[in-house]
């Protein structure tokens, strides 16, 4: 019903729609093909981990070419067991980037923990991508005590767990294009804003109380068979200016798990959602 501010349910600038069945909403059309990324994918491993124990990336023997991981090798931590992989950069280290990331073997659980230090924002960079499979886990946080940032860039394909920590603060980043079957969980603030970047969402997408995953930089989401969004209280996807929202055979749930403020939506399938739209979208 609309008030006499001439938006739904008289808010001042918000319309939240119950998506159910059919929703046509005018919109710059774009093609949903458009929204699937290349998958990432990582060639043969030409540096593996081999230490089940766990420990620093930056250790070299930790590594089977007895060296620490080049910017032009494929790079696997794929040795079975229940272990972590602590990447804190610090000024010693600088930043780390690679030609290609494959995560997982077929047991146990092997995490690459992301980390900050307190003289150095951290950034991880791959060119031919991350390939986190079912088993591997991926934590962006703090590495030491400071509020510093961390920075994930490069396709990803998730199958495992990718989470965002708030540890001790500082910005946390995820640039390039994303496709997740598995669990993307937003425990902090977040920015998603590579240009252009398209997430494809096929899994689940947890978002935590009072924490938003902010889309801009033209980038674009789609929630597709198999994706859910869950917003914990005031949690939510939040997309500006310029950005796509595609709902299609997923779901969403929660107050206002996803907002687009002057970006565009798109109904594709049979998902029930709650989206609130703000602006001019």
């Amino acid at each position: 019903m609309l008030g006499p501010d001439g938006w739904l349910l008289g808010r001042t600038r918000e319309r939240v729609i119950h998506l159910t069945i059919v929703a046509t909403i005018a919109m710059s059309v774009f093609a949903l093909a458009a929204l699937h990324p290349s998958s990432a994918h990582a060639s043969e491993c030409a540096n593996s981990w081999t230490n089940a124990a766990g420990g620093s990336w930056f250790t070299a023997g930790n590594w089977s070419k007895g060296t620490v991981p080049t910017s032009e090798e494929d790079v696997c931590i794929n040795t079975e067991g229940t272990y972590t992989v602590t990447m804190t950069q610090t000024n010693l280290t600088g930043a780390v980037s690679v030609h290609s990331l494959t995560i997982g073997a077929s047991s146990g659980t092997q995490t690459l923990a992301v980390g900050s230090s307190c003289s150095l924002n951290a950034i991880f960079t791959t060119i031919g991508g991350i390939a986190n499979n079912a088993h591997g886990a991926i934590t962006l946080t703090n590495g030491e005590g400071c509020g510093t940032g961390v920075t994930l860039v490069g396709p990803v394909s998730n199958a495992g767990s990718l989470t965002s920590e708030p540890a001790n603060g500082g910005g946390r980043t995820i640039q390039g294009s994303l496709t997740n079957t598995g669990t993307l969980a937003i425990n902090t603030n977040t920015a998603y804003n590579g240009a252009s970047a398209q997430l494809t969402n096929q899994g689940a997408v947890d978002i935590a109380e009072a924490k938003a995953l902010t889309v801009s930089n033209s980038g674009t989401v789609a929630n597709e068979a198999g994706g859910s969004i869950v917003g914990t209280g005031s949690g939510n996807l939040s997309l500006g200016t310029g950005t796509s929202f595609t709902e299609g055979a997923g779901t969403t749930s929660g107050t206002k798990p996803v907002i687009v403020d002057d970006g565009s939506l798109n109904y594709t399938g049979s998902g029930a959602s709650t989206i609130a739209l703000r602006g001019s979208s």
